[in-house]
């Protein structure tokens, strides 16, 4: 392949097509050049040039400016870029790769705005292979961010996605019935923790409360949920929509079956609530985080236990079986119940 060339980052039209002799970039200006280049190439359909976006690609897998000093702030988007431009491309197996590692690291280290990017990305490829489920995910988590950090053109293009996928905008939706106040709160408890500390000890006993909570925070965070506090043997987070939440609650008890064959996915129970939240501090509190607690006293082992107003809020409310009617301490109304049983879940 072509290495980086003066004229590709130092040319006076960052629209020129690059040119030889290869140079090693030297200045703040030329990798600035590049990366606003390489940029349109990956978001301006009318600039999608196989050629000049292969040669944008191969300037930046050079090694050189991956361990460049001027370009130190700058790896998060060099990662989502080389992934857009593969997917302008057409290297399409590549680009989910790439997508998946820079998703990973832009996660890692908090960066926001190119994570979203790059789920965006990684969501219309997984739509264009049929892969609707990961698109709708990836699709709504790239919307949120958006919408959080206050860039509405690209929050725009994932709701367009979003309807093409034929799932409504899940976060309009949801504030037109319950204001900014919104949230999806999940609950998990560990079964028999107590009883693990009664036979084996409690070392056994921290142990397994330990590997539970840091199994739940992984899989809270992956689709953007934050934690709100612990129950001792469980733990309480916050979603802004109920498909991450859903998708949260499959990934733990997937990961209970995969991490304690001992006790397996029937070691922890699991329930979901959805309304409107009192905030302190930017973190849910109040009724609805009670009711999330009754309705966790309800649920069986290896189940997620949800309240009808997730069915409600959920783009895919076949997935629920109801659970009947149960009056509950400290309600005024019994809840109606459903117990969430999409296909990876196995119930």
């Amino acid at each position: 392949g072509r290495p980086v060339s003066d004229a590709y980052l130092g040319g006076d039209d960052p629209d020129r097509p690059p040119e030889p002799p290869s140079v090693e970039p030297r200045s703040f200006l030329q990798l600035t050049r590049l990366f606003i280049h390489a940029d349109r190439l990956a978001t301006d359909e009318l600039r999608r040039d196989p050629d000049d976006a292969r040669l944008a690609w191969l300037a930046l897998s050079d090694e050189r400016i991956g361990g460049n000093e001027l370009a130190f702030g700058w790896p998060a988007s060099r990662r989502r870029l080389l992934a857009d431009l593969l997917t302008v491309l057409d290297e399409h197996e590549a680009a989910m790769r790439a997508y998946e590692t820079a998703m990973a690291e832009l996660e890692r280290i908090g960066a926001f705005p190119d994570l979203a990017r790059a789920e965006l990305g990684y969501a219309r490829l997984n739509a264009d292979n049929g892969a609707t489920r990961v698109a709708i995910r990836c699709c709504t988590s790239a919307e949120r961010h958006f919408n959080r950090l206050g860039m509405p053109i690209f929050e725009a293009r994932a709701v367009s996605l979003r309807r093409q996928l034929g799932v409504r905008s899940q976060t309009s939706a949801e504030r037109s019935r319950w204001g900014g106040n919104f949230a999806v709160i999940l609950m998990t408890d560990l079964v028999g923790s107590s009883a693990t500390a009664d036979e084996d000890g409690d070392d056994v006993y921290y142990r397994r409360v330990l590997e539970h909570l840091d199994t739940a925070r992984h899989h809270i965070r992956a689709p953007a949920g934050r934690e709100v506090d612990t129950t001792g043997d469980g733990i309480i987070a916050w979603f802004r929509d109920v498909e991450s939440c859903e998708a949260s609650a499959r990934a733990i008890l997937d990961a209970h079956d995969a991490d304690d064959p001992e006790h397996g996915r029937s070691g922890v129970r699991i329930a979901l609530d959805a309304g409107d939240a009192y905030w302190r501090d930017g973190r849910p509190f109040g009724g609805l985080v009670n009711r999330t607690a009754r309705v966790a006293g309800l649920a069986a082992p290896g189940s997620i236990l949800t309240t009808a107003d997730v069915r409600r809020s959920s783009p895919e409310p076949r997935a629920y079986e109801p659970a009947g009617t149960q009056a509950v301490k400290g309600m005024a109304q019994p809840l109606e119940l459903y117990w969430y049983t999409p296909e990876t879940t196995g119930r």
